[in-house]
């Protein structure tokens, strides 16, 4: 058996995005969509030739699913046609990598995803990442409302723009929840914008370390 490899990445809604593009893929679900449910089963049956091919040697303990389905109010998408066009293949992934070794399986998606957590919940899906605060996926909220849902991210970006004291009470809030409610690892919730001065990264990331040596 070889090491341990986190965050492999994977998708349905997201490579069917890149090679149709959103417009053409939405028109598609009303007007082909046998030609939807086609690629969701091919792409299953592609993910899971792949990784059976390496999870005999190297053991991977967590798999993301690569999706970006949402925009900064709602998903992209509604749960009933999530359930129609990906619930089966997801339900099929997970089910076949879990029988494989892996244990946690994230969704990767900007946005506010609240409406679909029930869905991707009952097809498996263990987390997701980066819970936009800016988007409504406040980490407090979504601890409360979806106590078995796993988070990283978090940590809204928009405090690191502004000055220390405001770095302070978004960490102390975000390990707060983590502390308490558990099942949740802070980050920023997206990638570093220009408009965050080095002097407040170096900062945060120095703060970041004492935060999480505070409970190591």
């Amino acid at each position: 058996m070889g090491g341990s490899l986190p965050f492999p990445l994977l998708g349905l809604f997201g490579p069917i995005r890149e090679l149709m593009g959103y417009e053409q893929m939405v028109f598609a679900m009303k007007d082909r969509p046998q030609l939807i449910h086609t690629i969701v089963d091919d792409l299953t049956d592609f993910w899971l030739n792949t990784y059976s091919k390496v999870l005999g040697e190297v053991r991977v303990d967590e798999i993301i699913f690569f999706e970006d389905m949402c925009s900064s109010l709602a998903p992209l998408l509604s749960p009933s046609a999530f359930q129609h066009f990906f619930s089966p293949g997801y339900m099929k992934t997970v089910g076949g990598l879990r029988e494989m070794g892996v244990s946690h399986f994230f969704v990767d998606s900007d946005g506010d995803l609240r409406q679909l957590i029930p869905e991707l919940l009952r097809c498996g899906i263990t987390g997701t990442h980066p819970c936009e605060v800016n988007s409504g996926m406040d980490p407090k909220h979504l601890r409360e409302r979806f106590p078995s849902f796993c988070l990283n991210g978090g940590i809204d970006k928009r405090a690191l723009t502004r000055g220390q004291a405001d770095i302070d009470r978004e960490l102390k809030h975000c390990f707060g929840i983590a502390w308490t409610k558990g099942r949740y690892t802070p980050t920023l919730d997206h990638g570093v914008p220009p408009d965050i001065s080095w002097e407040n990264m170096n900062y945060f990331a120095r703060r970041y370390r004492e935060f999480c040596e505070a409970h190591a």
